[in-house]
């Protein structure tokens, strides 16, 4: 527990700083316009104000809210709207694309002080500082890459510059370029760690709230970053992506086991209870639950919670007269619900979304047929059904040695890389198994003593004939896996279907095929790019960004045609 003691007292110590700093400077304009302003302002600091904003956990509500809980996930179908998806569900509101303004109003900013401040210092102090510089400049490609996930051109190479003598009008760097740019700053920065002494370098500590200032642990993830980003370059620049991918392989510098996992664990009452991480209204999706079921994934019980239907609560009903007395109780309390509109019109659909009501002393207590998602896991102070606040950790993934293992299986299978594909599919799906025993356990879900793994039952999953590795099919397999351990990073669950077109119809997880009326419902791939408002800040960079982007045909009809592609998700 000292690793949450200290973000407590981190938080405490930057909220108390916060209003200190309100009340001495002269508004919040003077900040991001006189340099002097800045310095003051501990490297250390700084930093830790970036971490927060770039976990998408705490000052991120409305993400989760929006972007997460109403879209991706829905969309994904990683979860369903309790009651269904309604029939336009596929579209995107007005409050989608919370990542742009966290960048550019938060992380960005604090980043680029951090580097500026470093970069001014003395020659003598500067030398010190080269840890957290390259420490920062991996954090910062971290978040500005996944802004251009889902954006495209983006203001990169000029942005956060203004108030050190740099331009308000930043060009917007195309999307092919940022990739090579950011691969390039990635590796600098894990030579620098990797060269510099430690003992004499500034060290972040406990302002670093990923690894406490443990430079080895960012040189493993910053090396599985430049991995996880040139995998998105597999259908653009395959040959660019083979060159990195070789590259990281052969440093060993790669994420070796869940110590090194890129995770954020927001303190308790960081995330509720109640506001805009309530994860209530939300259900779990058939297509997932039938196929863990059927292979008996140890990691369902800690997605999904068990629906009411046990043993006494059968017979109960069955007294009073609520189910047939010749009807027989199905143990199986693991439900999902169907993600397609039109397959809630159904007789099964209508079925599943009925709830039935059991009196029990003087109280009528409505019945779940669905399994609920687990709760603390999206917001680990949840209630239970008696009012008690959940006392757990919320944790915010980024990056993991799962998702690092899965993909070195899928570079393996499509004969990218010579390495045996099995066994990396294996390492991943124990890593991906136990990391979410561990996220459970900390984030107290309910009854987790009921649903713990054991190593049993990880044999017996890897033993099951539909999961065992089989070269024939060994990419959307492996594919399915990915999508599974990307059940807490909702991102690179849409980024895997839009690279791969895994889960789809003929993986052994099935997606579902989404329809209203019998019309296949399509699913966004980008956000709108809503910056070309004439008269706008930027306003020509902004159109010099749109009329690149739109040279692509993949690119779509407009500015809002969020069923267009960005340039990496090439058709």
């Amino acid at each position: 527990m000292k690793r949450y003691y200290h973000i407590f007292l981190l938080m405490f110590f930057m909220l108390v700083s916060a209003i200190f700093m309100s009340s001495c400077t002269k508004n919040f304009n003077s900040i991001n316009t006189n340099p002097e302003d800045i310095v003051t302002v501990s490297t250390e600091s700084l930093f830790a104000r970036a971490c927060l904003g770039a976990t998408n956990g705490p000052g991120s509500d409305f993400q989760q809210y929006y972007d997460v809980y109403r879209d991706v996930n829905p969309w994904m179908e990683l979860w369903v709207n309790n009651g269904g998806n309604p029939a336009a569900f596929n579209e995107v509101g007005s409050n989608f694309n919370y990542r742009y303004g966290i960048y550019y109003s938060s992380v960005g900013n604090y980043l680029a002080d951090v580097i500026h401040k470093i970069n001014n210092m003395p020659p003598d102090q500067q030398t010190k500082y080269q840890d957290e510089l390259a420490i920062a400049q991996i954090l910062n490609v971290y978040y500005a890459w996944y802004v251009s996930d889902i954006n495209g051109d983006i203001p990169y190479t000029q942005a956060f510059q203004l108030r050190y003598g740099g331009t308000d009008q930043p060009v917007y760097d195309h999307q092919d370029s940022l990739f090579m740019l950011w691969d390039s700053q990635l590796k600098q920065a894990v030579n620098t760690l990797k060269s510099s002494n430690a003992a004499q370098q500034a060290n972040y500590g406990n302002y670093d709230l990923f690894y406490y200032g443990d430079v080895s642990k960012w040189i493993k993830a910053g090396t599985s970053l430049r991995l996880k980003i040139a995998m998105r370059l597999m259908k653009r620049n395959p040959g660019a992506m083979q060159s990195i991918v070789n590259e990281v392989i052969a440093s060993g510098d790669l994420m070796s086991s869940n110590d090194d996992n890129w995770i954020f664990y927001a303190r308790n009452g960081s995330t509720g209870p109640g506001g805009n991480w309530d994860p209530t209204g939300f259900v779990a999706p058939k297509p997932m639950v039938d196929f863990m079921w059927n292979t008996s994934d140890p990691r369902m019980g800690l997605f999904f919670q068990k629906n009411d239907y046990d043993s006494a609560t059968f017979v109960a009903l069955q007294q009073q007269g609520k189910i047939s007395p010749d009807s027989s109780w199905n143990p199986r309390q693991y439900v999902g619900m169907f993600c397609s509109p039109d397959a809630i019109k159904t007789s099964l659909g209508r079925r599943l979304i009925f709830r039935d009501t059991l009196k029990q002393g003087g109280n009528n207590i409505l019945l779940d047929t669905l399994s609920l998602i687990q709760y603390r896991l999206f917001q680990a102070e949840y209630p239970d059904q008696n009012g008690n606040i959940g006392q757990g950790n919320t944790p915010f993934v980024l990056l993991t040695y799962p998702d690092v293992c899965l993909m070195r299986a899928e570079l393996a299978a499509r004969g990218f890389t010579s390495e045996d594909p099995a066994q990396w599919y294996y390492r991943g799906i124990t890593a991906s198994i136990q990391l979410y025993d561990q996220l459970a356990s900390m984030a107290k879900i309910f009854n987790y003593n009921q649903v713990a793994v054991t190593q049993q039952a990880i044999n017996n999953y890897l033993n099951n004939p539909i999961i065992q590795y089989n070269p024939a099919k060994g990419v959307k397999q492996i594919c399915v896996q990915e999508f599974i351990n990307y059940f807490k990073q909702f991102n690179e669950a849409w980024a895997l279907w839009k690279r791969t077109g895994y889960p789809d119809s003929t993986t052994d997880l099935m997606r579902e095929k989404l329809t209203v009326g019998g019309q296949i419902l399509d699913i966004p791939r980008r956000a709108v790019f809503n910056n070309v408002i004439k008269g706008g800040p930027n306003y020509q960079n902004a159109q010099a960004a749109l009329q690149h982007m739109a040279s692509d045909p993949d690119w779509g009809s407009g500015p809002s045609d969020v069923y267009g592609r960005v340039w990496w998700d090439k058709k």
